[in-house]
């Protein structure tokens, strides 16, 4: 939920945002300014029963009616699978947006 909030409320203080099985709706928003700027690569589990996947699916919604850049990755799996089947993909991920902002340094 952190995620997507910093997402739309300071978007424009990051490169780069990655949410992981969370939720955001536009009650849990509220009103107020809404600063878009960072990428947002999100990972939700289809079968996640403690953050339900329409929760993830509502924020990416959000995001994009605000016109961010969003990219929503379902896996297969629960909760708890974001730490075995889905941990090199996200590191890999991770790495390879680090990768992209060393190379716009130089």
């Amino acid at each position: 939920m952190m995620a997507y909030y910093q997402a739309v409320k300071h978007g424009d203080r990051y490169a780069y945002i990655f949410p992981v099985s969370g939720r955001l709706s536009k009650n849990l928003l509220g009103d107020g300014a809404i600063r878009i700027g960072a990428e947002v690569i999100a990972f939700h589990g289809m079968s996640d029963s403690v953050v339900s996947i329409n929760g993830g699916k509502e924020a990416v919604a959000l995001l994009k009616k605000s016109r961010a850049d969003v990219i929503f990755s379902e896996f297969k799996g629960g909760h708890l699978e974001i730490f075995t089947t889905m941990k090199s993909t996200i590191i890999e991920a991770i790495e390879e947006k680090i990768k992209h902002l060393k190379k716009a340094k130089t």
